[in-house]
């Protein structure tokens, strides 16, 4: 594997994941995501409850 990646932890486990430009200013910051069929969708801090 080459290039950037980023440290995704959860509450089990840790995933390295493509480097995204939009993860730049997430940086130290707590942020969430939900993986899709067609990609990724984050946002900043926790959520409580379920995602959909």
């Amino acid at each position: 594997m080459s290039g950037r990646f980023a440290l995704i932890e959860t509450e089990r486990e840790f995933s390295l994941v493509p480097w995204r430009r939009s993860l730049e200013r997430q940086i130290g910051k707590e942020i969430g995501g939900i993986v899709r069929d067609d990609g990724f969708s984050w946002r900043r801090g926790r959520t409580r409850g379920l995602e959909r």
